[in-house]
């Protein structure tokens, strides 16, 4: 079983430990996979194609939040339902 990890540098760091015993694991982070850029986030499933997706990729910055709400709207909740439409194909 194939599974993909993002946010691999972060909150991921801890989840590679227990999701690697699960399958093949490709933990992704913003070097391979730079959520921001969504077209390039569209290409993932053609270089993988898993059974599992683990999104532990999240925006964090509580100060630019506030001074640049879109980019924290983009990574924490309109990432998940893109990563939803790709891999649901």
């Amino acid at each position: 079983m194939q599974i993909v990890l993002t946010g691999k540098n972060g909150l991921g760091f801890e989840l590679q430990r227990a999701t690697a015993p699960l399958g093949e694991l490709v933990a992704v982070g913003r070097e391979h996979c730079d959520l921001s850029n969504l077209e390039r986030l569209r290409s993932l499933p053609r270089q993988v194609c898993p059974q599992i997706i683990v999104n532990s990729a999240v925006y964090t910055d509580v100060d630019r939040d506030e001074s640049a709400p879109s980019t924290a709207m983009a990574i924490n909740a309109t990432v998940p339902l893109v990563l939803e439409q790709i891999f649901q194909k």
